[in-house]
């Protein structure tokens, strides 16, 4: 656990278990952990893979290649359009509520 990242954590107020929760899954996935932009971003081989980010009504995993995720049931929004005169797939995100909030599934 990078202490950077449990500073930043220990201050948010909104979304403290919920981060507390991704990170764990994060890291038990084997990713390493850094702080970068202000916010909690694991990478793999050095290779940037997700951040853990905050928003006013839900919090959310961002990935940063998440157009080239197998998305079968249709769990990922995606954040921008591709651009074609950038050699970057679009990121996309899974949205989590606050644990008390979240939408029940059918």
């Amino acid at each position: 656990m990078d202490p950077l990242v449990s500073k930043v954590h220990s201050k948010e107020k909104r979304w403290g278990a919920e981060f507390d929760a991704l990170r764990r899954l994060c890291l038990a996935s084997g990713l390493n952990e850094k702080l970068k932009w202000g916010q909690a971003c694991y990478d793999l081989n050095g290779g940037n893979v997700v951040l853990i980010h905050g928003f006013k009504d839900y919090c959310a995993l961002l990935f940063m290649k998440g157009a080239l995720l197998n998305d079968s049931e249709g769990i990922l929004a995606t954040s921008r359009r591709p651009q074609p005169s950038r050699n970057q797939a679009p990121r996309c995100k899974r949205r989590m509520w606050q644990i008390t909030r979240c939408p029940r599934s059918s």
